[in-house]
């Protein structure tokens, strides 16, 4: 019944520590589209920014 029991103990922690780690992977991916999404769009501002607004010298 010990034996048993250790058992569910060790697959409970297993899939506590894989969900865990499965989350962090889920985030870390997630801030990095929103950083690559941002730099995306701060590119395409830049470029439509320098196209209708042409420097002067």
């Amino acid at each position: 019944m010990l034996t048993l029991w250790r058992s569910y103990e060790l697959a409970k922690v297993a899939c506590v520590l894989t969900l865990w780690r499965n989350y962090e992977l889920a985030r870390v991916v997630w801030v990095l589209t929103l950083w690559r999404r941002n730099e995306l769009t701060r590119t395409v501002w830049d470029a439509a920014t320098a196209s209708t607004n042409p420097p002067s010298n």
